[in-house]
């Protein structure tokens, strides 16, 4: 028996099953396909005693179908809802978040590319845990941009999440990336989960610093007057958000007022997603050989195109963008480099120079530098 013998998971719909069950990413191109092996994270999800019970809905292709296009939608799955009334259940991995929130399964597995754990966990009021990459195997899971996107679980507790985080990890040889992580396989990550442990660290809380409120005055052209309310807003906002982060004083932790002004910028993808996800699917999909249920990235345009009232109902302006993006090879390579190394630089400095354990803050510049994020409820 496992750490997860008889617990019902759910998967996002991009995650392949040789089940018998679809993998489809909510795209109409892919309703029949029928993947002819385990994803290696779903071969370790078994191996510790889990019972994959299913597919959950997810904004399709990612999220990266259409600009108008509602989070939580996909042409196959429908509308995911909310299960906490008319809010947005946010996206990509909404229907693993809901699912969790609602009491379908116990747990679910999510993917993120930039804030697709981190938000709908937060929108629903679950756990979400954005991995760093390495940690869990990428293997077999239709991507949007391969060098950011992974895995990782959800659940109503930090518990459930940490030992659903154990059973996923694992060495994956046709994925080198999770050689780093090795000595993190199989971990029984709920050892790490003691508030003992958390005495003294360090937990950066982000504030609203002379700097960036000098900067936001000059931006908005301000008025004396209405600068001067401006300047007391923003105190009472930095009294607020330290107030709110005593329940993490209460437990041990030393809070670190961090400059908003000294965080790295959140790297614009509309320079790089279009080119990324033509050739990260097409790759995918010739990965396939005959087995694929279509061709490339265009041949699903033009499918969508012969019923886009029932196949693409708000639109493929994504997939469009993605199919004619002038971006050279070169051109991409070099903005992803760059998008990858200053955010984790401009993290790493700030992790020096305030000496941090952690960071608390509403931003997703974590994504493109690889570091992991944690949504939990906060009431």
């Amino acid at each position: 028996r496992g750490p997860l013998h008889g617990i019902p998971v759910l998967l996002k719909d991009n995650i392949a099953t040789g089940d018998g069950l679809h993998a489809t990413a909510g795209a109409w191109a892919l309703r029949d396909w029928l993947p002819d092996r385990d994803a290696f994270l779903v071969q370790q999800l078994r191996a510790a005693g889990a019972v994959i019970l299913g597919k959950a809905n997810l904004s399709e292709w990612a999220n990266y179908m259409d600009p108008s296009m509602p989070n939580g939608f996909s042409v196959l799955g429908g509308q995911t809802r909310n299960p906490y009334g008319s809010f947005d259940a946010l996206g990509s991995s909404s229907g693993s978040a809901v699912a969790v929130a609602a009491n379908l399964a116990a747990v679910a597995v999510g993917s993120e590319t930039q804030g697709s754990i981190i938000m709908p966990a937060g929108s629903n009021s679950v756990v979400g845990l954005k991995i760093s990459r390495g940690l869990i195997s990428g293997d077999y899971i239709i991507p949007l941009v391969d060098w950011m996107d992974v895995p990782g679980p959800f659940g109503r507790s930090v518990t459930d999440v940490a030992v659903l985080l154990g059973a996923m990890t694992g060495v994956d040889e046709h994925n080198p990336t999770t050689q780093a992580a090795a000595s993190l396989a199989n971990m029984d990550f709920t050892q790490f989960l003691s508030v003992a442990a958390a005495q003294g660290m360090r937990l950066g809380i982000v504030v609203h610093d002379e700097a960036h409120v000098d900067q936001l005055i000059k931006n908005l052209a301000m008025a004396d007057e209405e600068a001067a309310t401006f300047r007391k807003n923003m105190a009472i906002a930095n009294q607020t958000t330290l107030q709110a982060a005593k329940i993490w004083a209460d437990l041990g932790l030393q809070l670190v007022a961090t400059p908003i002004s000294q965080l790295p910028p959140v790297p614009d993808l509309k320079l790089v997603i279009g080119y990324a996800f033509r050739d990260a699917i097409n790759r995918f999909l010739t990965g396939l050989g005959d087995k694929a249920p279509v061709e490339s990235l265009a041949a699903i345009i033009a499918l969508n195109e012969a019923d886009l009232a029932n196949r693409a109902p708000y639109g493929q302006g994504h997939l469009q963008a993605a199919q004619y993006s002038t971006l050279t090879a070169a051109e991409y390579a070099m903005l992803a480099a760059r998008n990858q190394t200053v955010t984790a630089k401009g993290l790493e400095q700030i992790f020096a120079d305030y000496g941090l354990d952690a960071l608390l803050a509403d931003s997703q510049f974590y994504a493109a530098a690889g570091f992991p994020a944690l949504s939990i409820p906060a009431g």
